[in-house]
């Protein structure tokens, strides 16, 4: 549980907007094996009231970095449902300080 921070970003793609929200960490799970465990976050938020998609990005605060997660919607459309993992597509990004 070393991540300071988590927000998620939502994108409505059919009636256009975003909107950036702050997540509540909820648990931590300790490992069985006591390598490392993991925490729970979560955010709730009032859905569009049309038909739409709903693009995300989740971004989590480590130290001086933040480290993206989102969604692949290509792929998803696409039948692929990948996601795409933020410090292997180069969106590790430094914190300004």
């Amino acid at each position: 549980g070393d991540v300071e921070a988590v927000g998620v970003r939502v994108a409505d793609t059919f009636g256009g907007g975003a909107s950036t929200y702050r997540m509540t960490k909820i648990a931590t799970v300790p490992s069985d094996d006591n390598t490392w465990g993991y925490d729970i976050w979560e955010v709730t938020f009032t859905a569009p009231d049309h038909l739409t998609v709903l693009q995300y990005v989740f971004g989590a605060v480590d130290g001086d970095k933040i480290v993206y997660y989102g969604d692949d919607a290509a792929a998803a459309l696409a039948g692929g449902g990948r996601s795409r993992y933020g410090r292997a597509n180069g969106w590790l990004r430094r914190r300004p300080k």
